[in-house]
C-alpha cells in the first residue's frame, strides 16, 4: 500500500535528523516537478536530481543533500551524500524513472554499495528502498497504490489518498472492504472513478479554502 509521503521511510533513514517539517507539500511539489520534466520527453535519470535534492532538504529540517559528492572511494560513488549538522548520515542512489528497482537491487553496483555504505536509499524517483548493509529495512512508492505484489494503480496523489469522508480515508477503505477477493474490470473502473472524483473534490476544497481565508472563517480577536 502506498505511504502518503516519504515521511515514514525518511523518518527511519534519518533517525538522527531531528525535527520534521510538514512533508506533504514538498512531496506534491516534487511529483509536480517530475511530471513537468517527464512530459517534455527528453528527461534522463539525471534530469530529476534537483527535484529529489529539494525533496530531501525540504522534508527534513537541517538536512543537506550533496549531488555528485566527491568520492572517498573511487569504486563507490553514490549520487547523493546526506548530512545533518555537517555529519554524514547516509547516501542515496537514483536511477531512471523507468528502472525496475528489484533488478537494480540485484546489480553488482548496489551489492557493492551495500558492503561499503552503511545507510543507503535507492530510488527510481517514485519507488524508494532503504538498505542498511545487506538488509532491506523498508520500501515505499509515491503515486502508486499496490493491490498485490505486481499490480497497482498509478497517479494516486498523496492529498487524494489522505482525504477523509465520514471519518474514513475513502481510497484506503474501498480497498480494505474488498481485501481477499479478485477485483473485476468494473471494480477497477469504479476505483479509478472514485480516485478522480476525490482528486477533483480536494482541488475544489483547496481553492475554496485559499479564497476564504479571513472571509468565511475570520480569526477570533
Amino acid at each position: 500500500m502506498i505511504n502518503i509521503t516519504v515521511i515514514k521511510i525518511l523518518l527511519n533513514f534519518f533517525s538522527s535528523a531531528g525535527p520534521w517539517e510538514t512533508a506533504i507539500s514538498p512531496v506534491h511539489s516534487y511529483l509536480a516537478a517530475l511530471s513537468k520534466a517527464w512530459s517534455r520527453g527528453d528527461a534522463t535519470e539525471h534530469t530529476h536530481r534537483a527535484a529529489l535534492q529539494k525533496l530531501f532538504e525540504n522534508s527534513v529540517s537541517g538536512l543537506e543533500a550533496t549531488n555528485e559528492p566527491k568520492a572517498s572511494q573511487p569504486e563507490n560513488k553514490p549520487d547523493f551524500l546526506l548530512r545533518k549538522s555537517n555529519s554524514p548520515i547516509g547516501y542515496a542512489e537514483a536511477k531512471d524513472l523507468r528502472a525496475a528497482l528489484p533488478a537494480v537491487l540485484r546489480s553488482a553496483q548496489i551489492r557493492r554499495y551495500q558492503e561499503a555504505l552503511p545507510n543507503l536509499l535507492v530510488t527510481n524517483y517514485l519507488d524508494f528502498v532503504w538498505l542498511v548493509g545487506p538488509d532491506k529495512r523498508m520500501e515505499i512508492s509515491l503515486g502508486r497504490v499496490h493491490i498485490n505484489a505486481t499490480q497497482y494503480f498509478d497517479d494516486v496523489l498523496a492529498r487524494t489518498w489522505v482525504l477523509k469522508v465520514g471519518g474514513y480515508k475513502v481510497c484506503e477503505k474501498w480497498l480494505k472492504d474488498r481485501k481477499g477477493r479478485p477485483l473485476s474490470l468494473q471494480d477497477l473502473d469504479q476505483y479509478r472513478s472514485t480516485v478522480a472524483a476525490l482528486t477533483h473534490t480536494r482541488t475544489l476544497m483547496d481553492q475554496i479554502e485559499a479564497g476564504a481565508v479571513g472571509a468565511l472563517w475570520p480569526t477570533r480577536q
